[in-house]
């Protein structure tokens, strides 16, 4: 399963509301292995794991959308927007046909594909990936263009400076 940690984390917020959420980062996640699991091109476990966002996010919704949980709701969003990014990253790790492109995307909210356009704090190689990401939620075409784009540049330009480091 993959950003069960995020669900794991509102569960225990929800029922112990006397903790609190800082917004400063408390720790760093580096990503060093090209081999892991969350990189993976096996095109059956990525769709497990567009499967496994996909009810991340609408678990995600239920905390944004219940009144109980109303002051979980702007860390929500920031998930949300996390996730539906991991999401259309992990569409570009597989070639997916044009019927599996369709049904994946046909999963998302038209408000989750907005969030995806929303670039406030990134540096301008975030605002261009994020830009692609949207582009590639818009046709199948647009999809084919940016998965050449992240297998041939992005993803083997990155796979050789994580071997270098």
């Amino acid at each position: 399963m993959v950003w069960e940690d995020e669900i794991f984390n509102f569960d225990v917020y929800r029922h112990h509301p006397h903790l609190v959420r800082v917004s400063c980062n408390v720790n760093r996640y580096e990503q060093c292995n090209g081999t892991s699991i969350m990189r993976t091109q096996d095109k059956e476990r990525v769709l497990v794991q567009l499967n496994d966002l996909y009810l991340n996010i609408t678990t995600m919704h239920y905390y944004l959308e219940s009144e109980e949980n109303l002051y979980m709701a702007p860390a929500a969003v920031r998930a949300i927007r996390s996730m539906v990014a991991s999401y259309v990253n992990k569409m570009g790790h597989v070639l997916l046909t044009r019927a599996e492109w369709k049904r994946y995307i046909l999963l998302l909210r038209p408000k989750d594909v907005a969030l995806v356009k929303d670039t406030k704090g990134e540096t301008l190689a975030g605002c261009v990936i994020r830009w692609l990401k949207y582009f590639s939620l818009h046709s199948y075409t647009a999809y084919r263009i940016v998965h050449l784009i992240y297998r041939h540049i992005f993803d083997k330009g990155l796979r050789n400076q994580m071997i270098r480091n």
